[in-house]
């Protein structure tokens, strides 16, 4: 399944997992909180999301926006609403 995003969403957040040799298996946004690896906020991401988008060029964009995309797509493609 695709997802659909901004144009250049899915460019940035490539660079960003290629450059923090992060796998598909890996929480893409971490931060060390009590010596433990957790992912980070909302919030937090949303800031570094707008930070890379800027420096790259490309439009702003937030979290919440591929995930409303994502379930636009599951939707388009017949996934029941009680389960988005």
């Amino acid at each position: 399944m695709y997802v659909v995003t901004k144009i250049g969403l899915t460019r940035v957040i490539k660079v960003y997992c290629q450059r923090n040799n992060i796998n598909s298996d890996d929480y893409i946004f971490t931060a060390i909180i009590r010596n433990k690896l957790k992912p980070i906020s909302q919030q937090r991401a949303n800031e570094m999301l707008r930070f890379y988008l800027e420096k790259a060029g490309i439009p702003p964009a937030r979290i919440h926006d591929s995930r409303r995309s994502f379930a636009t797509v599951m939707y388009e493609n017949g996934t029941d609403i009680d389960i988005i």
